[in-house]
């Protein structure tokens, strides 16, 4: 089949909008953000959360590797050093259990061009609260930018890199209670450079290089691991090639970060849902970066240093912040009150406090009658309302990203209160009628001592107050009705308005 120029040029042009549209819809509610920046910039440390705090260990800037271990405080915006890590390395692969942060393995030299130094075993353990470091079993190889998470009280490590610059496809499990190490069957193909997260129970790595006797690549592969079967499975390529790129958990989907692209360092991100098994692009980072270190805390990601050259290690030191605002609340509904409406509405994912909003005509504009609500409940009670009068409603959910689309318009017209009566028609064997103006609770009160009577218990007389029929100096009247003198009862139910 041939097609004309212009027909490519048409198809190239349609893309282009459609993918431009798309990542500026993703832009829109999501942003990247230079908090901070490290004291010592660092390419490839290990770089884990503990308690609001983002610890920087070891790294790698320019021909050497490092020990500190730098300390960014998210609350307060600052940094601070601590103990220097035993072994100076850096591409180590680090998680945290029970509190503890463990570092395995990693490469004494210059971690972008793999040399001067020698891939490690080396397993080293920080405590944070004492600040202090202690060794553990070594792994079972030399072998530095392995990827690792916890699962089952159990460290998984995957893949890495040898002091030969071979990529590997081993599978090795430490147990922390025990100190000792134990192996899964390898990888279908060796890799080092990956990110290894868990989600809905499963184990998955994203991208990652592989160095061999004829390869030399980045990866945009994408694959699960079963840690029950020790199964692996292929999902969707992502877009782009990341090697030592970096991936995180975050609203449900898997975000992957940066990354070697093979000729260049990117500043792309793009989530996996797992839903739809498709990736979608998000907002991209404001520095390029591969070797870089990513965690999430409090509904923010954090990207803490990298590489920014594809030719050198050119060591950056900014910290990276990203979030979302809120969806939009859903399933707003508006009831009207006597001079009062109460909102109620679903939860918005990501929401810290909602912004209620009204106007007098459907669609707007509207006013703001309520801000930093949150209660809780997602529910508002509107009582600056005059009755009779419409009012439309919308609500926004707001985090510190920002404020969420609008929800769907709800109305409500509150009204007077408006108390149901009945009118009791008591007839006697004697054919008199008896009328009661009574409230629904007090005619209830009277058929339930009429059915009691009718049962054989009871007393033989029922008072029935005669309220505003009150007359002359009487401080009330009451008309006793006598059960054996009733022949039959009726009640008229009315509503009385104010």
């Amino acid at each position: 089949m041939k097609f004309k120029k212009g027909y490519f040029s048409f198809l190239f042009l349609v893309s282009c909008i459609f993918l431009f549209s798309n990542l500026a819809l993703a832009d829109a509610a999501e942003t990247w953000k230079i908090e901070s920046n490290m004291p010592n910039p660092r390419a490839a440390a290990a770089t884990v959360e503990v308690n609001g705090k983002i610890y920087a260990i070891g790294g790698s800037a320019g021909s050497a590797s490092y020990q500190d271990v730098q300390v960014y405080d998210i609350s307060t915006n600052s940094w601070e050093t601590k103990s220097k890590m035993p072994t100076a390395r850096s591409s180590a692969a680090s998680v945290v259990y029970n509190g503890n942060i463990y570092v395995f393995g990693g490469y004494t030299g210059n971690y972008f061009t793999w040399t001067g130094g020698s891939s490690l075993k080396t397993v080293e353990m920080y405590n944070p609260s004492t600040d202090t470091w202690t060794t553990k079993a070594s792994m079972p190889s030399e072998l530095g930018l392995r990827t690792a998470v916890v699962y089952n009280n159990k460290i998984y490590l995957f893949g890495g890199m040898t002091t030969g610059t071979r990529s590997v496809t081993n599978v090795d499990v430490y147990d922390p209670a025990t100190d000792t190490w134990t192996s899964k069957s390898n990888m279908p193909k060796a890799i080092h450079g990956s990110a290894a997260v868990i989600l809905n129970d499963k184990i998955y790595l994203v991208g990652g290089r592989l160095i061999d006797n004829s390869t030399n690549v980045s990866l945009n592969s994408f694959q699960e691991y079963n840690p029950v079967t020790d199964k692996w499975t292929s999902k969707p390529n992502m877009s782009a090639n990341r090697g030592i790129g970096n991936a995180v958990v975050f609203s449900g989907k898997i975000f992957a970060i940066g990354g070697n692209d093979q000729y260049y360092e990117n500043n792309t991100v793009e989530a996996y849902d797992p839903k739809t098994n498709t990736w979608t692009p998000r907002a991209k980072l404001n520095q390029a970066r591969s070797g870089l270190g990513a965690v999430t805390y409090n509904g923010k990601i954090y990207v803490v240093g990298g590489s920014s050259a594809n030719t050198s290690n050119s060591a950056i030191g900014s910290v990276e912040v990203y979030g979302e605002s809120p969806s939009a609340p859903l399933n707003l509904t508006a009831t009207g009150g006597d001079a009062s409406v109460t909102l109620n509405w679903s939860s918005s994912e990501g929401a810290t406090s909602y912004t209620i909003k009204r106007s007098l005509t459907p669609g707007g504009p509207y006013t703001t009658v309520a801000a930093n609500v949150y209660n809780g409940t997602n529910t508002y009670l509107d009582k600056d309302v005059v009755n009779g009068t419409t009012y439309y409603y919308v609500v926004y959910a707001v985090n510190s990203i920002g404020e969420s689309g609008v929800s769907n318009e709800a109305s409500a017209t509150p009204q007077a209160s408006q108390a149901k009566r009945a009118l009791l028609v008591v007839t006697m064997n004697n054919g008199l009628e008896k009328e009661f103006d009574l409230s629904l609770a007090e005619v209830q009160a009277f058929i339930s001592w009429y059915e009691a009577k009718a049962s054989g218990t009871g007393p033989v007389s029922y008072a029935i107050d005669k309220h505003n029929n009150n007359k002359g100096p009487f401080v009330s009247r009451k008309d006793y009705i006598i059960y054996d003198k009733v022949l039959t009862y009726e009640v008229n139910e009315y509503v009385q308005k104010d």
